[in-house]
């Protein structure tokens, strides 16, 4: 079987996984947004005092400043206990001074918030980031190998106050004063440790505090997961080596700004949020999948979203060679899809979209392979319950 023929075979699984995984229950708890809050009523908890010189590996003390010289991908922590801490902000003004060591993607520097100080994987970062995927070139929240970003923002060579607000699972990170990210996060719900991270970036670092916030109220209301849908790199064929370069939440801010389109249209529609993933493979044949789960207020949401979806891709490549769409009843009930031709770089390959929709959710998916096999036999392959792209 040709591996083109595996990535259609595994679209499959991924739609599968999808339609077999319950829908009802497994909600997050999400706090709604609330304005950040700069009182006089906020108070210091802690004064990182860094010395006139010394340092701790590549992170150096020069007169009182921070700095670190982008090498590697660096962790420094305050010598602090937040132990029953619930409602803090950790802040600390941080002048970005060009990419460091090996080239990376993403790069990026910002505040950390770890739950056990000896466990990375127990972190929360939030800052700014640089990379190639436009997801990932703003500033962002990042967890577990997941992203999320909100406005834009440059640092260049300024000097700008990172502050990174923690309300009981309400995570928002501010430059200069301005909400750029909002998140409900409650994969560690008891930070104990704070400090500055750099992912191969040169920084300086100067006046870490980490403040105490006044009590706000905060509502709380559902929302519906997302992640645990998306396609995993066990979905996909073992034949081949995939690496997954994306896993990003899309808020409608994100999604609103990206696409150009106010965010009240968003709600008006019922989109609540999306996760997509991406897997770059290591195959003479097989470039790349994405899947993508959208969140929506009803099930009519989401089947209206997924017409209108595969419209709006077929528009954008009405010029393409090839094209080609799949109706409902060739892949399956309330879904569609398209397959087209196209050019990346100096390649040929040839873009298969599928999509699936599933009470409140839809599921996009796409896959690009070199475009060395038959399409009617594509257009035969067994994806009867497959899904297609974003």
């Amino acid at each position: 079987m040709s591996n083109w023929l595996r990535a259609l075979r595994a679209l499959a699984l991924i739609a599968s996984v999808f339609i077999q995984t319950p829908l009802n229950g497994g909600y997050t708890k999400a706090v709604a947004a609330v304005p950040p809050v700069h009182t006089s009523r906020d108070s210091t908890l802690y004064t990182w005092k860094f010395p006139q010189s010394g340092g701790h590996g590549a992170w150096r003390f020069v007169a009182h400043v921070l700095q670190y010289d982008g090498s590697s991908n660096g962790v420094l922590l305050a010598r602090l206990n937040l132990r029953g801490v619930t409602t803090f902000a950790v802040q600390a003004s941080i002048q970005a001074l060009g990419a460091g060591g090996p080239e990376s993607d993403p790069t990026g520097f910002g505040l950390i918030i770890r739950q056990r100080p000896a466990a990375p994987n127990t972190s929360i970062r939030g800052g700014s980031f640089f990379s190639g995927f436009p997801e990932n070139n703003n500033p962002e929240l990042a967890w577990k190998g997941n992203t999320v970003g909100g406005a834009v923002f440059h640092p260049h060579r300024n000097w700008h106050l990172y502050r990174l607000e923690v309300r009981s699972g309400l995570y928002t990170l501010l430059i200069d004063g301005k909400k750029v990210v909002q998140y409900p996060i409650h994969d560690y719900s008891h930070p104990m440790s704070v400090g500055i991270f750099s992912t191969y970036y040169r920084i300086h670092v100067r006046g870490f505090t980490v403040r105490s916030l006044p009590v706000t109220r905060i509502s709380i209301h559902a929302l519906p997961p997302t992640e645990p849908f998306a396609l995993t790199v066990s979905d996909l064929p073992i034949t081949t080596f995939f690496e997954p370069t994306l896993r990003h939440f899309y808020t409608n801010e994100e999604f609103a700004r990206e696409h150009a389109v106010p965010v009240s249209s968003l709600v008006k529609a019922g989109r609540l949020v999306s996760y997509a993933t991406v897997f770059r493979a290591r195959s003479s044949s097989i470039l790349d999948i994405l899947s993508v789960v959208t969140a929506f207020s009803t099930a009519a949401d989401a089947q209206s979203d997924l017409v209108s979806r595969l419209d709006g891709i077929k528009q954008r490549n009405s010029q393409q060679p090839n094209l080609q769409v799949l109706t409902g009843g060739q892949i399956g009930a309330k879904s569609g899809g398209l397959i087209f031709d196209e050019n990346i770089g100096n390649e040929r390959s040839t873009t298969l979209v599928l999509s699936l929709a599933r009470g409140r959710y839809t599921a996009l998916q796409q896959v690009r392979v070199v475009s060395d096999y038959s399409r009617e036999d594509c257009r035969r392959a067994p994806t009867t319950h497959s899904p297609g792209a974003r």
